[in-house]
C-alpha cells in the first residue's frame, strides 16, 4: 500500500511539472510540419503529420460531421485555447503584386493579420515573440508560419475534467450520426 502511494505521488509531480510543446512550422513551397513534445526536456517527440498519415485518423469521409464535432466540442476548444502560451509566433506573406496588381490586397493581408494578433492577445494566456510581416515582392504569393506553443499537462487535465459533459454530449451526437 506504501509503495502504491509513493508510485502515485511521483505520477502526480511528474503530472504537475510536466509541459506540453506544440511547434507548428511552414516554410516556402513545403507542407505543414507539426511536432508535439511530451516532455520538452527529455526531448521525447512525436512528429503529428507523420502519425495522422500513417494511421490515416485526421478526418472520416464526411467532413460535415467532423465539422459538427467541433461545433459541439467549441466549449472545449475555447477553454483549451486560454490556457496556452505561445513562445514565439512569426507569420509572414508574400505577395505577387504582378500576379494581381491591387493594392487593396495588401491592406486585406494586413487586416488579417491584424484581426489574428487581437484574436491571440484576447484569448491567449501569453503571447511571447511575435512577429507578422506583409512582403510585396515579385516572387509567388507565400505564407510562412512557424508557431511554438507550450501549456502545462496538469492544466489540459483540468480543461478535460471542466468539459467532461460537453465532450460525452459531442461524443454521443457524433457517434450516433455515423
Amino acid at each position: 500500500m506504501e509503495k502504491l502511494i509513493i508510485v502515485i505521488l511521483i505520477i502526480f509531480i511528474i503530472i504537475l511539472l510536466s509541459r506540453i510543446r506544440i511547434v507548428i512550422s511552414k516554410e516556402e513551397n513545403q507542407k505543414i510540419n507539426a511536432t508535439l513534445y511530451i516532455f520538452p526536456k527529455l526531448g521525447i517527440k512525436i512528429n503529428i503529420d507523420k502519425f495522422f498519415k500513417k494511421y490515416n485518423t485526421i478526418l472520416s469521409n464526411n467532413i460535415l460531421k467532423d465539422l459538427q464535432l467541433i461545433l459541439n466540442i467549441k466549449q472545449v476548444i475555447f477553454d483549451f485555447i486560454k490556457i496556452l502560451k505561445i513562445r514565439k509566433i512569426n507569420i509572414e506573406i508574400s505577395y505577387n503584386y504582378l500576379s494581381f496588381p491591387n493594392i487593396y490586397i495588401y491592406f486585406i493581408l494586413w487586416n488579417t493579420l491584424s484581426i489574428t494578433k487581437y484574436y491571440l492577445d484576447n484569448n491567449v494566456r501569453c503571447v511571447g515573440e511575435e512577429n507578422y510581416i506583409v512582403n510585396i515582392s515579385n516572387n509567388k504569393n507565400n505564407v510562412k508560419v512557424y508557431i511554438d506553443i507550450i501549456f502545462p499537462l496538469i492544466f489540459l487535465i483540468f480543461v478535460l475534467i471542466k468539459n467532461i459533459n460537453v465532450i460525452m454530449k459531442g461524443i454521443i451526437k457524433y457517434g450516433s450520426s455515423n
